[in-house]
């Protein structure tokens, strides 16, 4: 709750407003797209990648019904993606690299470095992913060498 907490209200009011943290862009014909949130962008060798464009591409593929996408510090590029993946739907985690090398679908940058099963993408109780939650869950899995690297 952001109601009595300072820490919090400084960070998300400024000037009297409320500010979301959602990302968009604004076409000629006024129309707002909304990207996804700041918190929630990637930044990797320079560019900005939202999870919810690459996991609507991962989804594309029949064998994939849902999955999550993070990201880990990486030194080089600043940050990996990672793809959690469905365990139920049969498809291989080198079958999903495979996937993802496909230059139709992902530019080289936006490829992903790292990829693991999921047993359940956990959600909130609107039914939103919670990328924290993972995000926390692939730091801790990189630092296990649990996340796999194609």
């Amino acid at each position: 709750s952001y109601f009595g907490n300072r820490e919090i209200e400084e960070k998300k009011y400024k000037d009297g407003w409320y500010h979301t943290g959602d990302i968009g862009v604004w076409n000629e014909n006024s129309v707002v797209t909304v990207l996804g949130r700041i918190d929630d962008m990637m930044n990797v060798s320079g560019e900005n990648i939202y999870p919810d464009q690459l996991e609507e591409i991962l989804c594309m593929n029949e064998k994939i019904s849902d999955c999550i996408v993070t990201s880990v510090p990486d030194e080089i590029r600043g940050e990996s993606i990672v793809v959690y993946v469905l365990k139920k739907d049969g498809i291989s985690l080198e079958e999903v690299a495979a996937f993802c090398s496909d230059k139709n679908y992902f530019s080289k940058y936006k490829r992903p470095r790292f990829y693991s099963y999921i047993e359940k993408i956990p959600v909130n109780s609107t039914g939103k992913k919670q990328r924290t939650l993972v995000k926390e869950m692939a730091l801790e899995h990189l630092k296990n060498g649990l996340l796999k690297k194609l």
